[in-house]
This record gives C-alpha cells, structure tokens and sequence, in this order.
C-alpha cells in the first residue's frame, strides 16, 4: 500500500489513507483538495497499515475524473458499446468492492463537481430486501441500501446508477482490497480534451431510466368535451424536429432508438437526446432544464412561445391540431376580449409578463466577446481610413476560433464565418495567416473552424447572406461583415434612419435566429471626430449606432501607429477608453499612451519611442584576430575563416586579417610536406599555426 501510494504521488495525484469500511480518508483532507501532500507525510501516514487507499479527485490530482458505474456495474457494458473503442481503451477501468466499475481519466480542462448520470426508480415489489433503520424504510439492492420514497401511494428507491466524481470528491482505489485494475495504470493517466470527456458523459446519460417529464400546468390546455387537446395531438402527430432545426438544433446519428441531437453554436458531440416521444437534454445551455424530458409539445412550448402554454395551445388550435375545431374549451380567452366589449383583441407573440421572461430566458445570452458582444447581438466596429479596421477585426475573429481574450476580455472559442468584400483572395489568405502566426497559433488549429466568403467585386446582398447561413450545413458563433456598405440592399440610403433601422432589423433577425454574434466594419463619418459623441461616429443615419449592441470605434492617436479605443454598450457595463498600438501585423495594448491624446487635424504626429542606436561595429586588428582565432595547433585555413565566420566576421574581412597577420609574423603557414619547399614537418594541407620553427 506505501509503494503504490509513493508511485500515485509522483504521477501528480492527491492519495490519502483511507478507511475501506466507512469509505472516507483517515485523516483531514481539506487542506489537499488545494494542494499535494508531501512524500514524508505520505510515508508517515501508510507506515501505519492503513486497510485503504483514496485519491481526491480535481484540479489538485490533474484534472483529475472517475465515473462510478454502480448497482453491480451492469450499466458498463451498455456504456461501452455507445462509444468509440479507441476511446474506451485509453481510460484506466477498476472493479470496486460493491461489484461496481471505476473509470478514471485526466481531462485538459477543469471537470466540475459530483454529478449523477443515470438513475432508475427501483418500486418496492414483494421479495426485495426492506428494512428500517431510525424510523425511516430502506432497500438493499446489490449490496448498497438506498431510502424508500413513497408517492401517491408508491413506494419506490431512486437508484444512481451512473455518477462522476470530480472536483472536491474522492474514491477508494486499487490496492485496496476489492479494487482491482482492469485496465491502464494510475500511474499513467490518459489527458482527454473537453470534447472527449463529454462523449464519455454523454454516452452515460443515454442510459439514465429515470427521467422528469415536463407537463402544461391543468388550466393551460384544458379537455374538450369529446375532442382532443392540441397539445396531446401535436404529441401524437407533430414535426418536433422541424421546430428543433428551425431554432439551430442540428441531428447528429442515431443509436439505437435515440437520435442524437446538438445545441445551437456547439460544433462537436450532442447535446440531448430524442425516442420520438420525449426530448430529453443534458445541458443548461439551451433554454430547457437539463436532466428533464420534454414531450414534443413542451419542446414547441418553450421554442415557438418561450414558454407559455395557452399560447402554444392557441396556435395549435389554430393550424388543425386538437379535436372538436369549433370548440375553444380549452383556450383561456379572457385576457384577448376587450372589457366591455365583444369584439377579440388578437395579444401580440412578443407580449409577456415578468414571469414569462423569466421562465422563458432565466439568464442573458452567452457572450462571445466577453465585456462587448453576446449571441443573438449585433456589433459595429467604427474606423477612419487607414485606422488598421480590418487587421481589428480579423484579430477578433483569431481570438474567438481559439477561445483567446481579446485586450483582456475572454472569449468563446467557436465557429466564425467571415464575409469579405475588400481583399483579393491571396492577400486575404496571407493577411489571416500573418495574423495567426503573429498570435500564436497555426493555421491548421484554425482551418475547420473559419469559413471565409470571398466577395471582392461580386455582388452579394443581405438576401444571399440569410440565404447561404441557412442552407450552408454550419452553425456559427459569429459572424463578420467587412464592410457593411457592400451588404446595402439596393436602392438603400444610408443617410435615411429608416433604411438604415430597417438593415440592422435585419442584422439582429439574423443573429439571433443563428444564436451568433454579429460584427460589421463600418467607416466614420467625414470630418474632425474630436468634438463628436461616440454614437455620432459612423457614415450615414444616427440609427446606425442606436440600433445595434456594441458600438466600437477606433480613432487615431497622436502617436503614429496608435489608436484609441472607445465604446457604447447595450448589455454588459460601460468600459474605460483604452489605447492600442499596432505593430504589423496586429494591435497590442498601450498602457503608456493617454486616451485623451488624439490625433488633431494639422497637427504633426508623434513618433514611438526614437530607434535605438545601431552599435558601433567592431574594427579588429591583426593582434585580436589571431588571439582569437588561431591556435598554437595547426589549423587549415579555411577552419581560421569559418571560426571567423560564426563571430560575424566576413570571408574577405577575416582573409584580410590572417593575411596581415602572416605578412607581421604573427602566424606561419606550414606547406604540406609533398611541396619540396616545405621547411617543416606539419602534417595538415597548408597548415597555419603560431610556432616557429615548427615544432609539430
């Protein structure tokens, strides 16, 4: 037990003694869920014989993971055959003293805490093991008691059989007796990407049996007397998965009876799961509530009506679905008459109450730019000519295909779609590898994750844009228009608030139909910017800067080659302007320039710091080229040139020199000794050393 828990200290985890029957650490262990212990506390713990061995799980072990297969462990067999076999063959597999499995990994990102995967609703029937203990009933199944619940009269066990042990948790490993490894070594942890530990998980979901279906409230969709309630028919006979695509729901595959079904703006694995009667979703990150299912009309409910049911009733109602058409039974109308009168007032789709909000969208949109842009919002970034914009942007969109801040704030690494209209096509290849380069990265990590519409000199409208985003197979994160201008619809001015309102409606219909972010480059208006408000940047109509979520603009400093950065924000707090730099081929931050330092017309710019001085080159005489060139050894005179040579000395410079060395006597060449005008024994093809007469 000491040997093994020296070798899982130095493999980088956080091991403790344990006892093996009350399966917890036999000494305090907060203090290492923070940091490793050290080897002599190690030794001096298990020189005591400790009948267990833990490790904690976490940041602390490495990123440490284990899924607890438990209830006998039957669900890994059905866990491995959803999963790739080359996948499952890197994990460490343990079998544990309850007849369970461990799976064990390292991930590259941090994991989160303790998490059941699947669970079963075990109803007590006749023969099962029940016995009470402090007044409350329990059930013994495969070893492990669990709690009776009883519901309307049923009694019942929720049974975990699959959970995570992550961060701040700890299990009980091999060589504890009845910890036996399978599979790998703790020793030799594998690292998963993030992608890969959600395939583990995913697949660990797929088996959960218990799941809380969501239902309509009783008076949102009341019976109709001898009909159907659109509800339960749109169940029985809607196209759910028209709805799932139309709100950026991709299908992956099938396995089995369950499709496979990804969020908008994820790119990789599947995010919920479908059987044909129930939607069932592993993430929060989608509206619904993970770890429920939802039948197709609570899916429609929460899509189309973000979460009002009478309202989804109603529409239902009104394209064919439910029986008895003429009857409206099971619509609350009250709140669409008219008090006093007859006639209906039709409530408009967007009206909600605070409540309806707040169920429909508990949390604001996931930012893609933290600090300026979310989903769904539209950005301008505002520039004079020959302000670096377009280098602006393309560093934005770098830092987002690699999840890297930008000027400090974070960023949600996705897909990007760039629409250009400026660039040739070599240019703009040689301009996004330059930066890429310049940031760090290579252009194979960003290759899959960009997609790049070449437009220079050909037309391609607002239409073609909506068109293409929706038939192209892609879900973005976001998208980037340079410029704006070349995407007016024709016959649009863009000095009316009108058109101008008009095309950002159209903008932000487009972000948040895709879930991404849009950014556009827009020029500034003619003109001295310096007595202009921030929203007055901008060619064209005020509701340029109105209409949109982040308004960015870029104006030049007093420094060559320096520019200040200023904004307006619509859902995040106001930011202080800063000043960038711009060395080519991109924007670094200037904490030494002042904001308030702007160019002004007529006034001759300032220059970055003056060019260092060039050093003094090195003139060498004869004496120092021989002292550090030529040895008492004979050496061959191109060996003499090519020392010379890795000091930055020329070919002609250091001939130079061993030749008025030679011609002063500093250095003698000794011919070989086949030229019968050699006066001495060296053996070496025209050798040249320092000693004379040769004593070689």
């Amino acid at each position: 037990m000491r040997e093994a828990a020296r070798k899982y200290l130095e493999a980088g985890l956080a091991v403790l003694p344990a006892d093996r029957a009350g399966k917890r650490p036999k000494v305090s262990w907060k203090e290492y869920q923070h940091r490793l212990p050290d080897k002599h506390a190690v030794d001096a713990w298990f020189a005591n014989s400790p009948d267990a061995i833990c490790i904690l799980a976490g940041a602390v072990s490495g990123n440490l993971e284990m899924v607890d297969f438990d209830l006998g462990g039957e669900m890994l067999e059905p866990w491995k055959e959803l999963l790739p076999a080359e996948l499952v063959a890197r994990v460490v597999i343990e079998t544990s003293q309850g007849h369970g499995w461990h799976v064990v990994y390292r991930c590259e990102a941090a994991v989160s805490g303790s998490t059941k995967l699947a669970q079963r609703k075990h109803v007590v029937r006749d023969g099962d093991e029940v016995f009470t203990e402090s007044g409350q009933e329990y059930i013994r199944l495969a070893g492990k008691p669990y709690q009776i619940r009883n519901e309307a009269g049923v009694r019942h066990a929720m049974v975990t059989l699959i959970e995570t042990r992550g961060e701040g948790g700890i299990f009980l490993c091999s060589p504890t007796e009845g910890y036996e490894l399978r599979q790998g070594s703790f020793t030799d942890i594998s690292v998963l990407t993030q992608e890969e530990r959600e395939t583990l998980l995913h697949a660990a979901r797929e088996l959960n049996e218990f799941i809380e279906i969501v239902q309509p409230p009783t008076d949102a969709s009341a019976a109709v007397p001898d009909g159907l309630r659109p509800g339960d028919d749109y169940n029985a006979r809607g196209d759910v998965r028209a709805v799932l695509r139309k709100h950026g729901w991709v299908y992956v595959n099938s396995v089995g009876e369950n499709e496979r079904w990804r969020r908008p703006g994820k790119t990789n694995n599947w995010s919920a799961t479908f059987n044909g009667s129930v939607f069932y979703v592993f993430t929060s990150s989608t509206g619904f509530e993970a770890g429920k299912g939802y039948p197709p009309f609570a899916v429609y409910t929460f899509l189309e009506h973000k979460g009002d049911w009478k309202a989804a009733a109603r529409t239902l109602r009104k394209e064919g679905f439910g029986g008895d058409q003429g009857n409206l039974a099971d619509v609350n109308i009250d709140g669409i008459v008219a008090q006093g009168q007859g006639d209906k007032v039709e409530r408009d789709p967007d009206e909600f109450s605070l409540s309806q909000l707040l169920t429909g969208w508990p949390t604001e949109a996931e930012p893609i730019i933290d600090g300026w842009l979310r989903r769904g919002e539209v950005g301008n970034l505002i520039g004079g000519p020959k302000t670096y914009k377009t280098w602006m942007l393309q560093q934005c969109i770098v830092c987002v295909l690699q999840g890297k801040p930008i000027f400090g704030n974070a960023t949600t690494s996705g897909r990007v779609l760039l629409l250009d209209f400026e660039l040739a096509k070599g240019t703009l290849a040689k301009r996004l590898c330059n930066v890429a380069h310049a940031m760090g990265t290579s252009v194979t990590a960003i290759d899959d994750q960009l997609t790049v519409l070449a437009k220079r000199g050909r037309p391609f409208s607002l239409d073609d844009l909506e068109r293409y985003v929706s038939t192209c197979g892609h879900r973005f994160d976001l998208i980037a228009i340079d410029p704006l201008f070349r995407l007016f619809p024709t016959g649009m001015d863009e000095n009316s608030n009108a058109d101008v309102a008009s095309l950002y409606g159209r903008l932000i219909g487009l972000a948040e139909r895709t879930q991404a972010a849009v950014i556009v480059v827009h020029h500034m208006s003619k003109g001295n910017q310096l007595e202009k408000s921030i929203t007055d940047m901008g060619a064209g109509a005020g509701s340029q800067s109105r209409a949109c979520d982040l308004h960015l603009t870029l104006r030049p400093h007093s420094e060559d080659n320096a520019a200040v950065v200023a904004g307006v924000l619509r859902s995040f707090k106001p930011f202080e302007p800063f000043c960038l730099r711009y060395e080519y081929p991109i924007w670094h931050a200037a904490p030494d320039l002042d904001p308030d330092d702007l160019a002004r017309p007529g006034r001759k710019k300032k220059t970055s710091e003056a060019p260092p001085p060039k050093p003094e080159k090195h003139v060498w005489t004869d004496e120092e080229f021989v002292e550090a060139f030529v040895t008492a050894e004979p050496s061959s005179r191109d060996v003499i040139l090519l020392r010379a040579n890795q000091s930055g000395i020329g070919d002609k410079v250091a001939a130079k020199l061993l030749g008025g060395a030679e011609a002063i006597g500093l250095v003698f060449r000794w011919p070989h000794p086949t030229d019968k005008t050699a006066s001495g024994p060296c053996r070496p093809t025209g050798a040249t050393c320092r000693a004379r007469p040769c004593t070689h």
